[in-house]
């Protein structure tokens, strides 16, 4: 679960996807950059919706009230009940009770507007976006009582926040995506008694993960794909890779939705670090560490028992030696954060967690380390892309590079370095060695 000295991902491991979720879509449509299916009302129970299209420019299209579908996606293919006038001229979108309606069926009636067509600003203040700091995934929270609970975990591209509706028993949430040149909203429902049970919610993960774990394990035995021998022809095998994605990647998402409502057990952990071992993607060996370091913080003697297990076998054995390590010095400032750190933030961290955060920037630009434990550590994130060998010696042998190392092109412009360099001076700390 996110920390409270959570950093920074910022824009390394969110990174431009979350960047880009936050963009004015008034900017993205005069830029004629694409297409934005937004959503400015909905029914409390998230069944249907008011959609307004907009496309290339300041094109744009007739609205529709829209019937939600139980897995979000894009309105533009939404079922549409009855269409909306909703351009005005010059293309713009009016405000939602301007709209008109050729026909008002009873659930357009039902609809409640939220505050602004793009961002009502209420995120953080009832409902949130998080990130889990181990498993990446993001997910909806909403606050009740003093306790931020998880509602939502969300696959795909980061969302922001953009509407907040708490309604007499009921939550409307409405979330912004971006892929490449679309852009589009999603709306989710709560009622308050769901806010709060998250077991439920954590079993019903939990059981479709196991469910699809012993379905991989079987074909494992069987030998069967994803399991069989990669084709040598770099075509095939880069289809053959794909397919593999495909069937053990919904498997790893299970669990780690699972991770998002609760903290998994030992005998759960064995089956999410067999499928990561196996799948071998980027960015996996960290996840297991990470789930593994949240278990020995929990249960000491469920660790060394799960590390015994996957000892023993072929296909986790390798990765034990890490597991042991307990060895993750960014895990607890690894959240990831769009804006820049001041200096009163900073002034909140150890000097240890300074110096990784220091470390962390230059990584995020490519810089190499002596070190094999710091260099083999940051290659273990998914970002991570170190200058090339002949580059990186020429850079070293660069008089202006060996001064200061943060006076290179590559992090001088960070803000965020900026504002660490003065709190270091503050406490007379030197910058780590590379």
């Amino acid at each position: 679960m996110a920390s409270r000295a959570s950093f920074a991902g910022w824009r390394i491991l969110a990174g431009v996807a979350l960047l880009t979720a936050t963009l004015s879509v008034a900017l993205r449509a005069r830029a004629g950059e694409g297409s934005y299916s937004g959503i400015a009302a909905a029914t409390s129970d998230g069944k249907f919706a008011a959609a307004f299209f907009v496309s290339y420019g300041l094109q744009c299209n007739p609205g529709a009230l829209v019937k939600m579908t139980a897995e979000p996606q894009n309105p533009w293919a939404l079922e549409r009940i009855v269409e909306v006038t909703t351009c005005s001229e010059w293309g713009r979108v009016p405000p939602f009770s301007r709209w008109k309606w050729r026909v008002k069926p009873p659930e357009a009636r039902a609809l409640h507007a939220f505050a602004d067509l793009y961002d009502d600003k209420s995120a953080g203040k009832r409902a949130r976006v998080a990130r889990d700091d181990d498993t990446g995934v993001f997910r909806l929270e909403i606050l009740d009582g003093a306790r931020w609970w998880p509602v939502k975990a969300l696959a795909g591209v980061p969302p922001k926040l953009t509407g907040t509706l708490h309604l007499p028993g009921q939550y409307l949430i409405r979330v912004h995506r971006s892929d490449d040149i679309t852009d589009w909203d999603e709306v989710f429902s709560f009622s308050e008694d769901e806010v709060h049970d998250l077991r439920s919610r954590f079993e019903h993960e939990r059981t479709k993960a196991a469910s699809r774990t012993r379905l991989l394990r079987d074909l494992r035995l069987k030998g069967e794909l994803p399991f069989n021998a990669p084709p040598q022809r770099r075509r095939n095998r880069d289809y053959w890779e794909y397919r593999r994605g495909r069937l053990i990647d919904p498997a790893i998402r299970s669990w780690e939705f699972a991770a998002s409502y609760g903290p998994l057990e030992a005998a759960d952990l064995a089956d999410m670090i067999w499928l990561l071992a196996v799948r071998a993607a980027a960015g996996q060996k960290l996840e297991s560490l990470r789930m593994v370091i949240g278990l020995r913080r929990r249960d000491l003697k469920a660790a060394d028992m799960l590390l015994a297990a996957l000892e023993k076998d072929a296909d986790t054995a390798g990765l034990v030696p890490l597991l042991k390590s307990d060895f993750d010095p960014l895990r607890e400032l690894a959240a990831p954060r769009v804006h820049a750190l001041t200096e009163a933030e900073l002034r909140s961290f150890d000097d240890r967690e300074l110096t990784w955060l220091h470390r962390l920037i230059w990584a995020s630009a490519g810089f190499r380390f002596s070190d094999p434990t710091i260099a083999n550590y940051f290659a273990l994130f998914p970002w991570y892309r170190a200058i090339r060998e002949k580059e990186w010696r020429a850079l070293l042998r660069d008089p202006f590079f060996q001064k200061d190392h943060d006076r290179s092109i590559l992090v001088a412009y960070d803000v965020t370095l900026k504002a660490l360099k003065k709190v270091e001076t503050e406490r007379g700390l030197a910058p780590p060695t590379l």
